[in-house]
């Protein structure tokens, strides 16, 4: 089976984990979520966590070719580092892009035409505005290939079906 890498990202709320599950099942590949992103963002260690673990986890995937979904990753750090104005090393960052490149990754960034209702314990509703606008902005200089989606329906299988479809396209 040809490698497939991807990357669902997107602000909080918009049904990344839902769709990377169903994602999963539907072409039998692992997701990964980590399990410390909340931890990690609270104590403000991504930007060490930036510095070694995309590239480690990019030379993994090209020398195993294994295929993986993840639950978000690093195209995250540009959206809510531009949006928090934390500062971040943008040469590394757009290093570990080309990384992922290398290996063919797809990024699909989920959004929603509107995030009024929404509550999160990390991130003020009122950024999350700013947060699409720096994933848009990430989209533009990204050297993978980037499909946005809007998850306002929250229609999964349609969801599944566009973004398999999308997949398949080379």
């Amino acid at each position: 089976m040809e490698q497939i890498i991807v990357i669902l990202d997107g602000p909080d709320g918009t049904g990344k984990t839902e769709i990377s599950q169903g994602l999963s099942k539907v072409l039998r590949i692992h997701t990964f979520k980590n399990p410390l992103e909340g931890t990690l963002f609270r104590n403000k260690t991504f930007q060490e966590e930036m510095k070694y673990v995309p590239e480690y986890i990019a030379a993994f995937l090209k020398q195993t070719g294994e295929s993986i979904i993840f639950d978000r990753h690093y195209p995250a750090e540009y959206a809510y580092a531009k949006t928090l104005n934390r500062d971040f090393d943008e040469d590394k960052f757009w290093n570990i892009d080309k990384a992922f490149a290398a290996i063919n990754t797809k990024i699909i960034i989920c959004h929603k035409s509107t995030y009024t209702n929404y509550e999160d314990d990390l991130v003020p509703m009122k950024c999350q505005e700013d947060i699409f606008r720096h994933y848009l902005v990430f989209a533009t200089k990204s050297s993978c290939k980037n499909y946005f989606m809007d998850t306002s329906t929250q229609n999964l299988p349609e969801q599944l079906s566009t973004i398999v479809n999308w997949l398949l396209v080379k």
